[in-house]
């Protein structure tokens, strides 16, 4: 399944690239916030909302009249964390992903709306326990290969090289293939701001 959902990725970038010709690139710099779930109620009321930001390439593909795609590739830092009840001491999960999403957007004069899915790969996960003696490390051993997430957002050009825009992504799959949180999900809210050349 994760390898369908990198291989998925990779052909939607190689697709893009058959529209180049018109295509706009940029770069992008955002801001999450991250709604982090284990799936148990219980579990829930100790995780407090994460915050991520990320840098990258983003690129915008015609397709047909005021039909787009919006692509590209960021790199991501995202930290959740979670009070004392849950893991006995205060900790928290950081990580860095790589984010791919593809979005077909819709075109309204300046302003644009759009939904897809974005595929995320993580690496560098970890869990740090934080102890009056110090923090402990530990690795996210069963941390999935993949996220999928479906995508919704809009945005606004506020010049030929400036726009704005707001994302929400959706958690479809679980983060770990463990018995303990295999009900987990993310939810990411968002912000952007992308300069294209």
């Amino acid at each position: 399944m994760n390898r369908i959902l990198s291989i998925t990725a990779v052909v939607a970038l190689v697709a893009a690239s058959s529209f180049a010709q018109d295509m706009q690139l940029g770069v992008r710099a955002g801001f999450n916030l991250l709604d982090f779930s284990f799936g148990e109620d219980y579990l829930d009321e100790n995780v407090k909302m994460g915050m991520g930001f990320g840098v990258g390439l983003a690129a915008i593909v015609p397709i047909s009249g005021e039909i787009n795609l919006r692509t590209g590739a960021e790199f991501h830092y995202r930290k959740v964390s979670f009070g004392e009840e849950a893991f006995r001491a205060n900790a928290y999960a950081g990580e860095f992903a790589l984010s791919v999403p593809a979005i077909v957007q819709y075109s309204l004069g300046d302003a644009w709306v759009g939904a897809g899915l974005q595929i995320e790969i993580p690496f560098s996960s970890e869990i740090i326990y934080e102890f009056t003696a110090g923090d402990e490390r530990e690795e996210f051993e069963d941390r999935s290969l993949a996220d999928l997430g479906f995508a919704i957002g809009g945005g606004y050009n506020i010049n030929e090289n400036i726009g704005v825009d707001l994302k929400i992504i959706l958690g479809m799959t679980a983060l770990s293939n463990s018995e303990f949180i295999e009900d987990s999900s993310l939810w990411q809210y968002g912000i952007g701001v992308t300069y294209f050349f």
